[in-house]
Formats: structure tokens, sequence, C-alpha cells
């Protein structure tokens, strides 16, 4: 679960970046 979560959030974090970014 802790994987999980973290792996979600790293993604998340990410995508937010990206889009941030692109923006």
């Amino acid at each position: 679960m802790g994987s999980v979560s973290n792996h979600v959030v790293n993604s998340g974090s990410c995508a937010v970046t990206v889009v941030k970014h692109h923006e």
C-alpha cells in the first residue's frame, strides 16, 4: 500500500508539474 501510494503521489506531482510547465 505504501509503495502504491508513493507511486501515485509521485505520478500525480509529475503530471501537475508537466501541466503547469505546459501552460
